[in-house]
């Protein structure tokens, strides 16, 4: 019985880096990766490339590298406007999701960041999603622009 103990210890430590490897354990944002999947590749896409005229990409986006604070707001409050994504324009009516956490979008920021914008490192965590929340218009005011937008066409 001892000298089976003995075995059991590499043998446990194998069948756990086996499935590790095969489960993704050693992926850096499963939670963002599963609510980015739940939440936003509906219409962005799994691979984040979007769909073509309608829904923009989110792969490579230089635009979104220079304002990171725009990807937390568009995940919390969501996206109301016209916007420019190299030779396409896309009128975006961008639902928000002001039910996610700031855990919750800071893993769906970091995951976009990482995934599609290819930074080495996520630049979101609590504090700087709140942060950077401050910076973007409430879903209200967002609202607002856009019902004055609306009327004034």
């Amino acid at each position: 019985m001892k000298g089976m103990n003995n075995q059991l210890g590499p043998i446990v430590l194998s069948i756990s880096l086996i499935l590790a490897f095969f489960t993704g354990c050693g992926e850096r944002y499963p939670q963002g990766k599963a609510l980015y999947e739940a939440q936003c590749a509906w219409c962005h896409m799994s691979d984040g490339t979007g769909l073509e005229g309608i829904y923009p990409s989110l792969v490579d986006r230089e635009d979104l590298r220079q304002q990171l604070w725009r990807i937390p707001c568009a995940i919390r409050y969501g996206v109301y406007d016209s916007l420019r994504v190299g030779d396409d324009t896309f009128s975006l009516v961008m639902m928000g999701f002001p039910e996610l956490t700031d855990a919750e979008v800071s893993n769906i920021s970091n995951y976009i960041a990482l995934s599609f914008l290819k930074l080495q490192e996520g630049p979101y965590n609590e504090r700087a999603v709140v942060e950077m929340l401050k910076r973007c218009r409430s879903r209200e005011d967002t609202f607002r622009l856009l019902k004055s937008k609306l009327q004034s066409q």
